[in-house]
């Protein structure tokens, strides 16, 4: 067994080779940010850098914990950031927060502060980001499309209830591109500002509310529910009112000081939702990906459908959801958008997107990596 001695001796070598390949990747990021200023990209790429971390959680041996591991390749990864921004003529994107709103990185969410989305934008882009909370996902994807920020998320699909049509709705009205998914847990607690009290209203995004219908009607049948834009709204105007609760997380709990009247209201325990982090533009090809596809059909005649889906099945992609949305445009017209597993260089895609548009108008929404909590 070694001594402490010689154990120091041993921990004061692998901090000085820690430093050298520190400072090693952060030479390596200056010349990334040289070649991002030459093609006039910004430094911060959150779909990029959560790709990292993912990847370094599954490749990492121990003892340390995948968590610890995401949590000092954030900073490492923040600071390599910041070595990148301090090159003359940089292009910023989140740092530094001096800056002017319009020339950060800024994302719009679905707000106030505390939202299960706020949740998702911190993980997605960490504490320093600038954040702009909206009434709404539209308002969310509008800002985006109209330039005044540079990213929104939005939650796009829930395990119980399915795909949030305002969300996909805005995105396909919006032209804007799909940048990274983000699958988070989501758990529901009845927040009050007493939990002694009478609950004798409570107030919920209605999304929430049909995620916990099950357990509302065993525990709190006949009590007033009152639908709100979010759910941290719902929280906000618990913490006004006696005798109200709210559908919320430890996030809107903290940040509005309230009380938990009753633990995990969610029908069911797996409970998740997918948050995908929105651009301008499409995301350079990742591997492994997810690509959604839009397609608009050129008439509406029997078969159309039917023929899109011999060719997915024919180049074997695997096609993890399909959901048909009005044209809005063309009273009973549809436009139907496809979730594929595949990358847009993979041959079988390419030649399946020649025959698909022989077919319908077919547009690309995203090609992304997918990323878990």
């Amino acid at each position: 067994m070694s001594t402490l001695d010689e154990l120091r001796v041993a921990i004061n070598q692998a901090n000085d080779d820690l430093l050298k390949l520190l400072n090693q990747r952060a030479q390596i990021a200056q010349e990334i940010g040289a070649v991002k200023r030459q093609n006039n990209l910004p430094v911060y790429q959150p779909e990029r850098e959560l790709a990292v971390l993912s990847d370094m959680a599954m490749k990492n041996p121990g003892p340390l914990s995948d968590n610890q591991v995401k949590t000092i390749m954030q900073v490492v990864m923040q600071e390599c950031r910041s070595v990148q921004l301090s090159e003359k003529n940089a292009v910023p994107d989140i740092l530094p927060l001096s800056l002017p709103l319009q020339a950060q990185g800024t994302v719009a969410y679905l707000g106030p502060q505390g939202t299960f989305t706020y949740g998702a934008v911190l993980q997605y882009f960490g504490a320093d980001v600038q954040a702009v909370p909206t009434k709404s996902m539209t308002e969310a994807i509008q800002k985006l499309a109209a330039g005044d920020v540079t990213h929104a998320v939005v939650a796009i699909e829930n395990s119980t209830e399915g795909v949030v049509n305002e969300a996909l709705d805005a995105i396909i009205a919006g032209n804007v591109a799909i940048r990274a998914e983000l699958t988070r847990s989501v758990q529901f607690h009845l927040l009050m500002k007493d939990q002694r009290d009478e609950v004798r209203r409570i107030y919920a995004h209605p999304q929430a509310l049909a995620q916990c219908r099950g357990k509302l009607a065993q525990f709190y049948k006949g009590v007033q529910q009152i639908a709100v834009s979010s759910n941290a709204e719902a929280t906000r105007l618990a913490s006004l009112e006696s005798g109200a609760a709210a559908l919320g997380n430890s996030l809107s709990q903290a940040y509005y000081h309230l009380s938990i009247k009753q633990e995990h209201l969610e029908d069911f325990s797996n409970n998740q939702t997918r948050f995908l982090l929105l651009g301008a533009k499409l995301l350079e090809p990742h591997t492994p990906s997810k690509t959604t596809l839009l397609a608009y059909l050129r008439h509406n005649s029997a078969g159309q459908l039917d023929k899109i889906l011999r060719v997915l099945a024919a180049k074997h992609l695997d096609m993890t959801l399909l959901v048909t949305r009005p044209n809005k445009v063309e009273p009973w017209e549809y436009v139907f958008v496809f979730d594929i597993h595949t990358d847009i260089i993979d041959d079988n895609f390419q030649e399946a997107l020649v025959e698909l548009n022989t077919i319908a108008d077919v547009q690309v929404l995203g090609c992304y990596p997918e990323l878990k909590e």
